[in-house]
């Protein structure tokens, strides 16, 4: 419908019913049009039982979303924090365990949870400058694994590193 109308947008579904995390990766693999996965996690509570008001164990379905979207290549983007609008704290901490497992964000329901996801997933000056001296480090190397700080880094560390870079790039920071 989108393409007959020559609408050029992306889509990024929400994902709420239980089934529907069993189908996430052919949810993300839909359409090119995808650009993400958005865990709608009060209507999933909702849906398994769950209480929506209280803190809830939602790390099962937040890990298999995130699992699905990195297996598609698409963005994993957590719920909102509805049930404590205004808990800068609440906020931090659930954007804080949603990078842990791979999203690459967090819906917000006011300009001052926007600030506290912003903060979280934006990499630091200290992430920044670790990422740039392990990529340089790398590239330096004539072959195999470089060795930096006592830490091993190969390809695919060098991969997320550069990705750490970019979104470093993207918020406007000096890399």
């Amino acid at each position: 419908i989108l393409a007959d109308h020559g609408a050029d947008v992306g889509i990024v579904p929400l994902l709420e019913q239980p089934d529907a995390f069993f189908e996430a990766r052919s949810i993300a693999r839909s359409s090119d049009r995808v650009r993400g996965l958005l865990f709608a996690a009060i209507d999933f509570q909702m849906n398994v039982g769950m209480s929506i008001l209280d803190e809830t164990d939602l790390s099962v379905p937040r890990s298999v979303l995130s699992m699905a979207a990195g297996a598609a290549d698409v963005s994993a983007i957590d719920k909102p924090n509805l049930a404590a609008v205004h808990d800068r704290d609440r906020t931090r901490s659930e954007a804080r365990a949603a990078k842990a497992v791979g999203y690459d964000g967090k819906a917000a329901m006011s300009d001052e949870q926007a600030a506290v996801i912003n903060d979280v997933f934006t990499p630091s000056r200290e992430e920044v400058d670790r990422a740039k001296r392990f990529v340089d480090a790398f590239e330096a190397r004539e072959k195999g694994v470089a060795v930096i700080d006592g830490v091993a880094i190969d390809k695919p560390v060098v991969d997320q590193l550069r990705d750490t870079l970019e979104r470093a790039r993207s918020a406007g920071m000096d890399v």
